[in-house]
């Protein structure tokens, strides 16, 4: 969402030379990992961390990790509401998709549509160890977009 932006801003020719210099940043990144975690025999984002920063460097990352999640929790958040539910701000009406298929009701307010999307979504989400059982789906949404 905030390409769009970065090319408004700056335009089009520095705008695509900012995303292949990102480009070529991430790579880098991504061999000084690959290096540094087959000399440290790491198998993790993590370990390689802790290799490299020692116990508070690993601590640091997995913190950081953490934010970022929520972070991106909150906007998931606030964007399935805005989509669903049922808002009124500065007197000016928005009617959310539930809303306008089955009309006015309280459960197409966003407290409750938050709730709901909370318990029946992000909660079991949360709870899986890992998120691995998703490949499957992830193949077939994927082969049928193509």
């Amino acid at each position: 969402m905030a390409l769009p932006a970065t090319m408004k801003a700056l335009g089009l020719v520095l705008g695509i030379a900012m995303v292949i210099f990102m480009a070529f940043l991430a790579e880098a990144s991504i061999e000084m990992l690959l290096k540094f975690s087959r000399a440290g025999k790491s198998t993790s984002y993590g370990g390689v961390m802790g290799d490299a920063f020692g116990k508070c460097g690993r601590i640091a990352l997995q913190v950081c990790v953490l934010v970022n999640n929520v972070g991106m929790l909150i906007v998931y958040m606030i964007i399935i509401g805005d989509v669903l539910s049922r808002t009124t701000s500065s007197g000016i009406h928005h009617a959310g998709v539930l809303e306008g298929w089955f009309g006015a009701y309280w459960w197409s307010g966003l407290t409750f549509v938050l709730l709901v999307v909370t318990l029946a979504v992000f909660a079991p989400l949360a709870c899986l160890k890992r998120i691995v059982v998703f490949d499957r789906i992830i193949e077939i949404v994927l082969y049928c977009k193509l």
